[in-house]
């Protein structure tokens, strides 16, 4: 599947507005059966990062939330989280890895509740989100935001630049997780195997223009 991403600079406030009319392709995601959480999630670029915005769109029937980003970053797998796996390499140039960006669902407008064990120690990756809504509504929202560059010493090593431009492709396989990981899924329903980024299940992000 290709999901397109334009080019714009939201705020990371956990609000959505900045994204009103902007053209981004909602990507839905779920738990496969293993409990009732769904999101959608949208992507926006611009030449220093790349932007992520998750939308619950149905309740889990059960919730476990990390208080903190202590909390999140001991053991992420044992939280609701919306996880991406960012390929920068996709396929079309030899790359070191993935980079794994885990973003957690909170319910009290919690900031910077993230966790990647790729990210580089000199903070290159300058990782930043906000949570908004409550699981009792239905309606929590995390926004992100991650440096290209810290993407691009995943995939290359540390001091790469990455050339960004619009008609790029990237890919990105998003994990929706409920409660913890017994209740986790890939696009396509696997719980721990994520999509290849050559099969059905797999997804470019495409880097477009803004549509305004």
């Amino acid at each position: 599947r290709q999901v397109s991403a334009p080019r714009f600079t939201p705020t990371i406030d956990g609000d959505t507005k900045d994204w009103t009319g902007r053209g981004a392709t909602l990507l839905g995601f779920d738990t496969a059966g293993r409990g009732t959480l769904k999101a959608a999630a949208s992507f926006a670029w611009d030449e220093e990062f790349l932007y992520v915005l998750v939308r619950e769109t149905e309740k889990g029937k059960d919730a476990h939330e990390a208080k903190d980003v202590a909390t999140f970053s001991t053991t992420p797998w044992d939280f609701d989280a919306a996880n991406f796996y960012i390929d920068l390499g996709n396929g079309r140039r030899p790359s070191l890895g993935d980079f794994v960006l885990q973003l957690a669902w909170q319910s009290g407008g919690a900031k910077d509740v993230s966790f990647s064990p790729q990210a580089p120690d000199d903070g290159a990756a300058k990782i930043t989100s906000a949570t908004s809504g409550t699981r009792e509504q239905g309606d929590r929202i995390i926004e992100a935001r991650i440096a290209w560059k810290g993407i691009a010493a995943a995939a290359f090593g540390e001091g790469v630049k990455p050339a960004i431009a619009a008609g790029m492709t990237i890919g990105v396989e998003p994990a929706l997780v409920e409660m913890n990981h017994t209740r986790q899924s890939f696009v396509g329903g696997s719980q721990y195997q994520r999509p290849t980024g050559m099969d059905v299940n797999s997804t470019d992000l495409i880097l477009v223009e803004s549509a305004r």
